[in-house]
């Protein structure tokens, strides 16, 4: 199927323009300021939509066929495609997996690393004074003296020593994140009233709220901080 022709394009455009502009002109600088102009309003609506009935009868037909034709395209371009991206997606959440639990041990390896690097420099503290107490004869405090020094060695040693090793690949990186989380609901509505945290933090959720406005319209009303907007629209019969 080829582009549109710009000629038939202009062609339809002049075609349904003439039919549109007289409504949309009287529609758009009409002024309602009593009965007679509210009823030539309410004329008016009847208007625009019959108008519209009569562009859609205009286009329709043109754009049904190309419009089934693209969505028969487009169709399986996602029949062919999506399994190709929840391949990816899957595929990414279990490298993202293998990732997290290589960054625990990781991490675990490395509290084991300093903690054992802090027992030993307190190690080589106690020694360190024991090579300075007077009470302990010579050869003592210099037993404890090169206790002392082996164990700071040691201690460098434990410090330097590598944790896991990481894991890279050729097409793809690895990326840290992090990212919040509400951990007590409570004390983040508590920061919200006592202005700790910015009221834009948090949203009334509207599909909830008009559920149970429908529902029960007095007991929402009853609510802390929740009260009515009186309103009019106007529906077309």
């Amino acid at each position: 199927m080829t582009t549109p022709d710009p000629q038939e394009l202009t062609t339809t455009k002049d075609a349904v323009t003439a039919i549109t502009t007289p409504v949309l002109t009287d529609a758009n600088y009409l002024a309602i300021t009593d009965q007679v102009s509210y009823s030539t309003g309410d004329l008016q609506l009847l208007r625009i939509r019959d108008t519209r009935k009569l562009v859609n009868e205009k286009l329709d037909p043109i754009i049904r066929p190309i419009y089934d034709w693209l969505q028969s395209w487009y169709s399986l371009k996602r029949e062919l495609s999506d399994p190709l991206d929840i391949a990816e997606q899957g595929l990414k959440q279990k490298m993202s997996t293998f990732q997290f639990e290589l960054l625990k041990k990781k991490q675990e390896s490395q509290r084991l690393i300093d903690e054992e690097t802090r027992r030993l420099s307190q190690q080589a503290q106690a020694e360190l004074t024991k090579s300075h107490d007077t009470g302990l004869s010579a050869i003592e405090r210099a037993r404890a003296k090169v206790k002392a020094q082996q164990t700071v060695t040691q201690a460098k040693e434990v410090a330097q020593t590598t944790t896991v090793a990481p894991v890279r690949a050729a097409n793809s990186s690895v990326i840290p994140t992090t990212i919040w989380e509400v951990t007590d609901f409570k004390a983040f509505l508590k920061g919200i009233v006592d202005g700790t945290i910015p009221e834009e933090m948090v949203t009334v959720q509207s599909v909830n709220m008009n559920a149970m406005w429908k529902m029960n319209k007095e007991k929402v009303k009853g609510w802390p901080g929740v009260g009515s907007v009186e309103g009019v629209r106007i529906a077309g019969r």
